[in-house]
């Protein structure tokens, strides 16, 4: 039994690896991002603008990391992605295991801009919006929960930096840490 929570920089591969690691371990997968897009869709916002309008309506994000505690409280064999996942609390009786995917701030822009709802965007202002939103983040995230930086890596047991990886590559040496925790021991 266990929770493999990982967060990461923007555009390191996280939800590309932890569908993979999940279909190979038979994990249920939860992805808060998707949550975080739809609502973003649904109020006809980028995810850009989405993420700004959170500032004024912290409740939203709250929501939706409570969803994701209740889960990971009463769950086991999953796979959580979202960048406070490793820092809530999870079923007690399952192993924990906190993974954090990294990625230069230039090879996740590039990675992003790749996305649909990217493609419009030119490096420069990719790299622009994802520096801006990861400093936006940390700076949310230390005001509502007292985290100062949710990408310490000090706080993960695994860490990949997949920025001069293939995804296969990625998913290999990811997959060969978390067996180690699995069969071996924490």
């Amino acid at each position: 039994m266990a929770i493999i929570r990982v967060s990461g920089n923007l555009g390191s591969g996280k939800t590309t690896l932890c569908n993979r690691l999940a279909e190979h371990l038979g994990y249920k997968n939860y992805y808060t991002g998707n949550i975080f897009r739809q609502l973003a869709k649904e109020k006809e916002l980028s995810i850009e603008e989405f993420y700004k309008e959170l500032k004024s309506n912290p409740g939203v994000e709250k929501e939706v990391d409570n969803r994701q505690i209740e889960l990971m409280m009463s769950e086991d064999n999953l796979v959580v992605q979202g960048r406070m996942a490793p820092f809530q609390p999870s079923n007690p009786n399952a192993d924990r295991i906190n993974v954090f995917i990294q990625v230069s701030d230039e090879e996740g822009a590039r990675r992003q801009l790749k996305r649909k709802e990217n493609e419009h965007l030119t490096f420069e202002h990719m790299l622009e919006l994802s520096r801006e939103r990861a400093w936006e983040e940390t700076e949310r995230y230390r005001n509502l929960y007292g985290i100062n930086n949710y990408l310490d890596q000090n706080s993960f047991d695994i860490i990949i930096d997949t920025t001069n990886m293939t995804i296969d590559e990625a998913f290999q040496a990811l997959l060969e840490k978390v067996d180690s925790f699995l069969n071996y021991g924490f």
